[in-house]
C-alpha cells in the first residue's frame, strides 16, 4: 500500500511541476511550451506496425488500412477507417491509430455493447479550451453520445438502468483508456464521453488536470 502511495505521489510531481510552471508563466512562454509539447506529442506516435493490423483482424472487425495519414502537425500513425467493430453497431465509420482501435473495440467487448452513436473520431484541431492539439489530430480519441439506446446527454445524471450503463461503461472505460472525459469532468463533455489513447493515466489525476487546464484558458 506504501509503495502504490509512493508511486502516485511521483506521478503527481512529475505531471504536475511542468504544468503548474505552465500556467505561471506569462502567454506567450506558454504558446512556446505548448508548441513543443504538441511537436513531441507527433514524435512519440505509435501506430502498431503490422501486428497491430493482424490483431484488429482477429477480432473481427471490417476495416480499411489506411497507412500513416500526415495532414501537417496533424497525423495519424497506422491509420485504420472502421465500418464495424466486435459485436457492435456503429452509426458510422471511425478513422482511428490502429493502437486506439484495438482499445475500442476491447472497451465494446468489456461493456458488451450491442451499439453506440459516436460525433467523431479524427479531426485535426486543438482542444476546445486551449491551444494544445487534441488527441482527435493524432486518431486517438472517440466521442460517445450513446450507448445501446442510452444517451449521455439526458441519462447520465439518472439512477435508471441507462444511467447506471453509462456510468459502468465510463469505469470501464477508465481501466482501458488514458483520458476519459465525461458531463461530471467539465461543460463542453455534458453530452458526450471523450475517449483517447494520449498521454494521461486514466481517470485517477482528472480532478488534477481539470484544475490546470482550467487555469490555461
Amino acid at each position: 500500500m506504501i509503495r502504490k502511495i509512493f508511486i502516485a505521489f511521483v506521478i503527481l510531481i512529475l505531471l504536475g511541476v511542468p504544468c503548474l510552471v505552465i500556467v505561471t508563466l506569462h502567454k506567450p512562454s506558454q504558446n512556446l511550451i505548448i508548441s513543443a509539447y504538441n511537436r513531441a506529442r507527433l514524435i512519440f506516435l505509435n501506430g502498431g506496425g503490422s501486428e497491430c493490423i493482424n490483431e484488429l483482424s482477429k477480432r473481427n472487425a471490417k476495416f480499411k488500412a489506411l497507412g500513416d495519414q500526415v495532414n501537417g502537425i496533424c497525423t495519424v500513425k497506422n491509420g485504420v477507417q472502421i465500418s464495424s467493430v466486435s459485436d457492435t453497431a456503429l452509426n458510422g465509420a471511425i478513422v482511428l491509430s490502429c493502437p486506439t482501435a484495438i482499445k475500442v473495440d476491447e472497451w465494446l467487448r468489456k461493456i458488451k455493447a450491442q451499439s453506440i452513436t459516436h460525433i467523431g473520431s479524427y479531426n485535426c484541431r486543438t482542444q476546445r479550451n486551449n491551444k494544445i492539439m487534441s488527441e482527435h489530430s493524432f486518431g486517438n480519441a472517440l466521442d460517445i453520445v450513446s450507448i445501446n439506446g442510452a444517451v449521455v446527454g439526458s441519462d447520465w445524471q439518472n439512477n435508471t438502468p441507462q444511467g447506471q450503463l453509462l456510468k459502468s461503461s465510463y469505469d470501464a472505460a477508465c481501466n482501458i483508456f488514458s483520458n476519459v472525459i465525461g458531463p461530471d469532468d467539465n461543460a463542453l463533455h455534458a453530452e458526450h464521453l471523450h475517449l483517447d489513447n494520449g498521454w494521461g493515466f486514466g481517470c485517477a489525476l482528472e480532478p488534477i488536470k481539470r484544475s490546470l487546464l482550467r487555469q490555461l484558458k
